[in-house]
């Protein structure tokens, strides 16, 4: 569903996963820059969408890792070479692997 269609952004909101975590994609036509806000799961249906965009550049923004909110970020991040921002105080949630949900959402890779 998009949220905002003008004539300088696009921003679009896409629920993914069991959880249905809201992934927001916010394009910015002048640039052709796609922010991707909180990648959580279904890589292959986010890609997609940020194909649909044509963008030249993208980033990955995590606004925190719980685990809903992060599977996706590997198979994303490659997809595009995409740099990735998270907070410092997140890195431990990030890269622990006890951050999941079992037996329903396995620790992101």
């Amino acid at each position: 569903m998009n949220l905002v269609n003008n004539d300088t952004a696009i921003v679009k909101v896409q629920p993914v996963g069991m959880l249905d975590m809201n992934c927001y994609f916010v394009f910015l036509k002048e640039t052709k820059t796609l922010y991707i806000i909180d990648s959580g799961s279904e890589a292959k249906n986010i890609i997609k969408i940020a194909k649909s965009f044509n963008p030249e550049q993208i980033y990955l923004i995590q606004t925190h890792c719980h685990v809903d909110h992060i599977s996706a970020i590997p198979e994303v991040k490659a997809e595009f070479d995409a740099p990735l921002f998270i907070h410092p105080d997140d890195m431990g949630l990030y890269r622990s692997k006890d951050n999941n949900l079992m037996p329903y959402v396995p620790t992101a890779k």
